[in-house]
């Protein structure tokens, strides 16, 4: 299968107290998920188990809430042969 359009919300994405996770649907089965800042650090890396919906906290590799900014998602399958990007707006309280 291949990615349809990838809907990400809330976006801007609130982070704090109650803030929740981050909703990235329109995946497919595999996919892995990085999440880079504008200068093109990787914040987090992590997979889709099932199918089309995977979950961010708004949590770096080092378990930090990430500070505000716009931050660069990029999704792939196993093959590498279909990917996305899309950019997240995180306001952090």
């Amino acid at each position: 299968g291949s990615f349809s359009e990838i809907d990400i919300y809330p976006n801007p994405f609130i982070l704090g107290a109650d803030a929740g996770s981050l909703t990235i649907d329109g995946l497919i089965q595999n996919t892995s998920i990085r999440i880079y800042s504008v200068s093109g650090n990787l914040i987090k890396e992590f997979n889709s188990p099932g199918g089309r919906i995977a979950f961010w906290d708004g949590k770096d590799t080092y378990g930090n809430f990430v500070s505000t900014g716009i931050y660069i998602l990029v999704a792939y399958d196993a093959e590498a042969n279909n990917v996305k990007t899309t950019k997240i707006a995180v306001i952090k309280r």
